[in-house]
């Protein structure tokens, strides 16, 4: 079979170290060797040393370049993304401080470099700062195809630079955004109605910032929730003050098209649940933490809970199938309370069938569900709850 040399993916996963200087010198001469082979070529690498005998002016058509250790070899590896820059579709550059990166986007000569073809970056710059201190370019459009944007720590500029000229094209977002970094945005436009009409996919997420630094007010959640009002994926792990959390709520009910939330540091009770799912019609897994009983109105015996539960909400949540108890929990409710929690709400939800907690969780927990199946209330409706099932959480997924 013949095969077009735009077909063929040389992949060069290169973790050479100082124990390996022959293999190093050599380097830039192979991978020169393999470029007549193929023009997509992918680099990737986890050595401190492995750019330090690499010619940088043969190599070009790279598609992608995967770097996570740059310090040492800064000048080599700023040199071999702009000579890449219009081939380059994914990039991924970790540990790199804002000046280094910040190269990558304007030349010694004042020139501006553009990646017509970047549809994945991905950065994790390693120091924070001011954004009111980082770079401002004007005009300059440097990523005008990004699909996709995955920003570690702080957002790198003063103004829009990331965002501009992709509004079209832009499909997943995650970013940290402190209120600097949420006012900065509102400035300039960023995220202005029906501006992103792929954008589905959101992950808000505030890991790194002091509590102070949170986007905590009504005003900035009301901003932060707007950036994709047809997102079909929203994930917000870290960025939930207790007193927002009613604000949260009631912002995310807009959202009619959310079909997967994750919110795993948020504690809600059953009532904020049923409460979520009744407002999105097409929501089909949600990751919160461990769930409080809170439906129990006055005059209803808990063992008329169940029925109570069916006659005031079932059905509803016809997409609704696996809900997803994170374990990263403030404080956890009993066993039985949680339990209770999840069979409830199998009762008017007809579709729900799994739920998932963590690993150390799962056999306590599925104890306490077969008591209460077998309970005064549950016991009458033990027939609706035979589909349902107890799983280990993914923690990959919060």
């Amino acid at each position: 079979m013949a095969y077009a040399a735009s077909d063929i993916l040389v992949r060069v996963n290169s973790s050479l170290d100082s124990s390996a200087q022959a293999d190093i010198e050599c380097f830039g001469s192979l991978l020169t060797q393999l470029y007549q082979f193929g023009t997509n070529i992918e680099y990737v690498s986890r050595g401190s040393v492995a750019l330090a005998n690499l010619k940088v002016d043969a190599i070009s058509n790279l598609v992608r370049v995967a770097y996570y250790d740059p310090d040492a070899n800064r000048d080599q590896l700023t040199q071999l993304v702009r000579v890449n820059s219009s081939t380059l579709q994914y990039l991924d550059i970790s540990s790199l401080d804002l000046a280094a990166f910040t190269d990558l986007v304007k030349c010694e000569d004042g020139d501006y470099t553009t990646y017509p073809c970047l549809h994945d970056l991905e950065l994790d710059l390693k120091t924070r700062w001011d954004i009111s201190n980082t770079p401002v370019f004007e005009g300059v459009v440097p990523f005008p195809k990004l699909r996709r944007l995955y920003i570690v720590r702080a957002y790198p500029f003063g103004d829009d630079t990331l965002f501009r000229g992709n509004a079209g094209t832009l499909e997943h977002l995650q970013f940290q955004p402190t209120s600097q970094a949420v006012d900065m945005l509102r400035q300039h436009g960023v995220f202005r109605p029906a501006s992103h009409p792929n954008l589905y996919s959101v992950k808000i997420d505030c890991g790194h910032f002091r509590t102070e630094e949170l986007p905590g007010s009504d005003m900035h959640l009301d901003y932060m929730l707007s950036i994709a009002p047809k997102a079909t994926v929203w994930n917000m792990p870290d960025c939930v003050r207790d007193d927002s959390m009613c604000s949260i709520l009631g912002l995310l009910g807009t959202h009619t098209n959310l079909q997967h939330l994750f919110l795993p540091s948020m504690v809600l009770g059953l009532t904020d649940v049923v409460t979520l799912i009744k407002s999105l019609p097409l929501l089909s897994d949600l990751y919160v933490d461990y769930p409080r009983l809170d439906v129990v109105p006055d005059g209803v015996p808990s063992d008329e809970l169940p029925s109570y539960m069916i006659s005031t909400y079932a059905p509803m949540g016809e997409r609704f199938r696996s809900w997803h108890c994170a374990c990263f929990y403030k404080w956890r409710a009993s066993d039985e309370e949680i339990a209770k929690c999840i069979l409830l709400l199998a009762l008017v939800c007809p579709n729900f069938n799994k739920a998932s907690v963590s690993s150390d969780a799962q056999k306590a927990l599925m104890d306490a569900m077969r008591k209460a199946v077998n309970s005064a209330g549950f016991e009458r409706h033990a027939w609706q709850l035979r589909h349902m099932h107890l799983d280990r959480l993914d923690m990959a997924k919060c």
